[in-house]
């Protein structure tokens, strides 16, 4: 009966021994970590399509102007490689344009004190100045493929909540060659200012998709530092009082993330 019992407890034993062996070791998870940082963007604007502004014949395209971004973010890791965040941001869209255009203008002249009218082709210089300041909210998801390393893609998704537009007129010639050989300087009466107003049918919401390219520089265990490129595709138009009349923009972000908690699961 001993060696019976003792058989048993053997077996008994080496079940659980098995039991225990084949049971799955659990990988070890990546702590999930939560940040908050800030934003400063530095870069250009680009104007796509045709602007149009009260003077039928004044149609402006090719337009950029520096521009910025400020803002704040907070994300959070949702494995080793994907992060998910949240921006909210405000952005300077504007851009400046210019053309030249030539024009028959009637010239008012004397000679020995008779009065003399000609027509005479003058230069004139138009110029559009738009000033548009953009809030937006951007939810995103980054890939680290490596730790230094990332690809980000959010979708931003705000309103224009500063409009004006400023159309000037100026002579860009200073003088004209007069039928009989003079050469007079060019004058011309009136403001050079045609219009001073907001940007007519303004479209919103303002979306965008924001593409990125990044780098991670740990200053300390909780402190993080990113350049990162961006570029910014638009979706809507600016304004339909144009034909297909957008901005896009990139940015050379400067980010600054603090870790603000830290959760192993």
């Amino acid at each position: 009966m001993r060696t019976l019992t003792c058989i048993l407890c053997g077996i008994i034993c080496s079940g659980y021994t098995l039991f225990a062996q084949s049971s799955p070791i659990q990988p070890e998870q990546e702590p999930q970590r939560h940040y908050l940082g800030m934003i400063l963007g530095l870069g250009q604007n680009i104007q796509l399509g045709d602007a149009y502004v009260d003077c039928p014949s004044a149609i402006f395209t090719g337009g950029t102007k520096f521009g910025y971004s400020l803002g704040l973010l907070y994300e959070y890791t949702l494995s080793g490689i994907f992060t998910v965040g949240v921006s909210a941001t405000y952005s300077s869209h504007g851009i400046n344009a210019t053309f030249t255009e030539t024009e028959p203008c009637s010239i008012d002249y004397t000679v020995n004190g008779v009065p003399q009218t000609t027509v005479a082709n003058i230069s004139f210089k138009n110029d559009l100045a738009v000033d548009l300041g953009n809030i937006a909210i951007a939810p995103y998801i980054k890939w680290n493929p490596w730790k230094f390393m990332f690809l980000r893609v959010g979708v931003a998704v705000g309103t224009n909540v500063s409009t004006s537009l400023i159309h000037t007129k100026t002579v860009a010639q200073r003088t004209v060659r007069l039928p009989n050989g003079e050469i007079w300087t060019v004058k011309v009466d009136g403001e050079p200012t045609l219009q001073d107003s907001e940007v007519l049918e303004a479209v919103s919401p303002q979306i965008y998709i924001q593409p990125a390219l990044g780098f991670n520089i740990p200053f300390s265990e909780k402190l993080i530092f990113s350049p990162i490129f961006e570029y910014g595709i638009p979706l809507a138009n600016v304004s339909d009082w144009g034909d297909n009349f957008k901005v896009s923009t990139w940015r050379i972000n400067f980010e600054l993330r603090l870790q603000i908690a830290k959760k192993n699961y």
